[in-house]
């Protein structure tokens, strides 16, 4: 027989990702970017000039959605797009995406942190939990690999602005 608490943690994070991305959507819904563009934003605005094959990759998204994601916001301004030597295809934030990108992470982070009635130490130890499950060399996760050092830039941040 599993433990209760095992028996729980399945259904809990589901729910939790389901609760929290919707949130998300629902917050970002105003500046009219989704939260993989609100990622990808977030991956170019620290690496600066990224390659598509470097996004798809850090992103752990296919071509074509990534394509999908990132079109409309180029065609909106908020990145830069040019193709490079050999055909490559680089990214940028402009000016514009860096003051949304900006915005977007405020209301992400007041919505977080307020609607799901976490006060800030709450919020530092779920992110250092989320830290080890993601982190876990027990729990294997192709598609998590590439967001790992946006996920220990995350939990740096947190932990150091105290």
């Amino acid at each position: 027989m599993v433990p209760l608490a095992t028996s729980t943690v399945v259904p809990l994070l589901y729910l939790a990702e389901l609760k929290l991305g919707n949130l998300l959507r629902r917050q970002l819904s105003p500046l009219r970017i989704t939260p993989l563009q609100y990622i990808g934003m977030s991956i170019i605005a620290s690496r600066g000039t990224t390659a598509q094959e470097g996004l798809i990759e850090q992103m752990g998204v296919s071509a074509s959605d990534l394509i999908g994601s990132i079109i409309p916001i180029c065609d909106r301004g908020l990145l830069g797009r040019e193709v490079v030597a050999g055909g490559v295809v680089t990214f940028c934030l402009t000016d514009l995406g860096r003051g949304l990108l900006d915005a977007a992470t405020r209301l992400a982070s007041n919505a977080a942190i307020g609607k799901a009635n976490l006060d800030e130490q709450d919020m530092e130890q779920l992110l250092k939990l989320l830290a080890r499950v993601i982190g876990s060399p027990e729990i294997p996760c192709p598609a998590c690999e590439p967001h790992k050092p946006i996920l220990a830039r995350t939990v740096r941040e947190a932990t150091e602005n105290k």
